[in-house]
């Protein structure tokens, strides 16, 4: 490979002394020509560099936009599903709601124990009073239910109301994902969800990661009535 980059470097040398000789050979060798070939060189330069930056600029991720009715706000009490990994959404859902979270709840499977332990020992969760809650069964749509009113409860009693706290379901199954969401329906608790790019190691893209409110409408009734 360090072969490719001499070789590489070589054939450059090459072919800007070839266009330099060129240049010479059209304005003369005399200042005129010299000072014409360095302003030449200068102005590719340019060009090199502004396509170089419209490139990075086009591949570098964005944040994904969300309209005003969308973006989830941050508040006291936060009731987080945990996955596996390190740079996940979960992460970026404490950090979001960190500068006000008094109240979290961690709803963790045997498989991240571990960084339950971990992010609730965080400096910026030193003074977050921090519940875990143990998953048996993630993919029990049941089991999740329970957790998540367990959870909510507790914070009614703590006077967490619904406009200060989120259900986050961004990091758990599809079937915890349904015990959630009825659990925070029936007590009237919002939901939100972390909309990310993602890398290959599935870690969140911090510049493109927005926490979106969930909005779940009631069905409305077919027209003309039930007849």
């Amino acid at each position: 490979m360090p072969f490719l980059f001499v070789l590489g470097g070589l054939l450059l040398a090459v072919m800007g002394n070839a266009v330099y000789g060129l240049l010479l050979l059209w304005w003369g060798e005399g200042f005129w020509g010299i000072l014409g070939a360095l302003l030449g060189a200068l102005a590719l330069l340019a060009l090199v560099v502004a396509g170089l930056y419209a490139v990075l600029r086009t591949g570098r991720p964005r944040p994904i936009a969300l309209g005003p009715e969308e973006a989830a706000e941050p508040r006291r009490g936060l009731v987080l599903f945990l996955s596996p990994g390190e740079g996940k959404a979960d992460e970026t859902a404490l950090q979001f709601h960190r500068s006000v979270l008094q109240r979290v709840w961690l709803i963790a499977t045997a498989e991240v124990a571990e960084k339950a332990e971990r992010l609730a020992r965080e400096p910026h969760l030193q003074e977050v009073n921090v519940t875990r809650l143990d998953l048996q069964q993630p993919r029990d749509a049941g089991a999740s239910y329970r957790l998540v009113r367990e959870s909510l409860r507790q914070a009614a009693e703590q006077g967490l109301g619904p406009g200060d706290l989120y259900v986050d379901i961004t990091s758990c199954l599809r079937p915890a994902a349904v015990g959630a969401t009825l659990a925070a329906l029936e007590s009237g608790y919002e939901i939100e969800y972390v909309v990310a790019e993602y890398d290959r190691a599935g870690r969140a893209i911090g510049e493109t990661s927005q926490v979106m409110k969930v909005r779940v409408l009631p069905a409305q009734p077919p027209a003309g009535g039930t007849g």
